[in-house]
């Protein structure tokens, strides 16, 4: 199910949440204007045409509307599109901290404390 935010226009923010809530499961808020909500693919046109509803992203927020938000909207978005992100395959991912031939970071020899 696709996550997307969504920016509402402050005065309509409170209803139009509300009216989200109807078609998607709204996951996050932060009043006044920003939910992050999970939606069916086919309800993604009937929850952008909800009253209130300025702009709903998939992925990053452009740079237009980023300009649009304040410091901690600006946190807000970047967090979530910063989650959507691929995670980057690290070394031992997924491995016991004992598993054969991996050496947990706080027992590498390069650290200054061991030497």
């Amino acid at each position: 199910m696709p996550q997307v935010l969504l920016i509402f226009d402050p005065i309509q923010a409170g209803e139009g949440i509300s009216r989200v809530g109807w078609l998607a499961t709204v996951t996050q808020v932060l009043p006044p204007r920003l939910a992050i909500v999970e939606v069916d693919p086919d309800r993604l046109a009937a929850v952008r045409g909800i009253p209130g509803v300025v702009a709903m992203f998939e992925g990053s927020v452009p740079d237009t509307m980023r300009a649009q938000l304040n410091t901690t909207e600006l946190l807000f978005a970047e967090a979530w599109a910063k989650n959507r992100e691929p995670k980057k395959d690290r070394v031992g991912e997924g491995l016991s901290w004992d598993a054969e031939g991996f050496e947990p970071p706080d027992r590498k020899p390069d650290r200054k404390e061991d030497a």
